[in-house]
């Protein structure tokens, strides 16, 4: 799905791929992976694509980039970046997650855009790698990306008096940060609701509804548990109290992972967090 964003001459378009899912503010970009059995993070027995996202956020002339994605997509992101932010303007970064799918594209951005700030979650912690994700390589760049870690319940400024939440999901590997942008009242949820895939690489990679089978607890379930292997051990119900806690108190209108296809719409929304949840009291029994 590609649609058209015209300059003042009315001739710019946008690259394949980009998906402008709140015009001016919000732009899924990013491209599939086949999945072929060799991805860990999916159920090896998963078929089909699955989408790996970056998103751009503007408001005025602010610019903010969440996760830039995979350095083997590193040509499409900086075509479809370049269709969406002119070369040279300035921007930030947020890093859901300090690992190659997320973080993967820092240096190919930094090579043509100043970036002013590399946002992550929380704090301090000798276990994580979010400082590593700041080292771009010295080719790409001109100066050190000043880097700033932001506790739960802060904002990352966008541009004008708009900000993206930080927030702290308890499903996790390491130090893992979802977002919510009020705005286009979008939650950002890294790895997690990652189980939409496409069936083929022409599929939407934006979904607005759920069939039995993307809803189905054992489909969940085995994404989850790709990824999250310790949750089949572990007491659940502080994560359920999370994810209820986090939805309750928020408007959602789409739910927009780094791997997935990006599902959009209240009540395609509502379907898809009552199935996580459903799996997670199961895990929890």
């Amino acid at each position: 799905m590609d649609t058209a964003l015209l300059d003042s001459t009315g001739s710019r378009t946008f690259a394949p791929g980009v998906v402008e899912l709140v015009p001016d503010r919000l732009y899924l970009l990013g491209g599939s992976i086949k999945l072929d059995g060799r991805i860990s993070w999916v159920p090896p027995d998963a078929t089909g694509w699955q989408p790996v996202n970056a998103y751009v956020l503007r408001e005025g002339d602010g610019v903010l980039v969440i996760d830039p994605g995979i350095y083997a997509h590193c040509d499409i992101i900086r075509r479809q970046l370049e269709s969406v932010v002119p070369p040279g303007s300035p921007l930030s970064i947020y890093l859901t997650r300090a690992e190659p799918d997320s973080a993967g594209n820092i240096g190919e951005v930094a090579s043509r855009y100043p970036v002013q700030m590399l946002f992550a979650g929380g704090g301090p912690n000798p276990f994580d790698a979010f400082e590593a994700a700041g080292q771009i390589d010295r080719k790409k760049r001109g100066d050190r990306i000043q880097m700033e870690r932001l506790p739960p319940g802060y904002e990352i400024p966008v541009g004008g008096t708009r900000g993206v939440e930080v927030l702290r999901p308890v499903i996790r590997l390491l130090a893992t940060y979802w977002a919510y942008d009020r705005e286009t009242r979008t939650l950002f949820t890294s790895d997690s609701f990652t189980h939409v895939l496409q069936p083929t690489l022409e599929s939407p990679r934006v979904v607005d509804g759920a069939t039995p089978e993307q809803v189905d607890p054992a489909h969940v379930r085995a994404h989850i548990l790709a990824k999250f292997g310790w949750l089949a051990h572990a007491k659940t119900q502080s994560i359920v109290n999370n994810l209820r806690e986090m939805r309750g108190d928020r408007d959602i209108e789409r739910i927009a992972p780094s791997r997935g296809a990006v599902i959009q719409g209240r009540a395609a929304v509502r379907q898809h967090l009552d199935a996580v949840e459903t799996v997670l009291k199961e895990l929890a029994a």
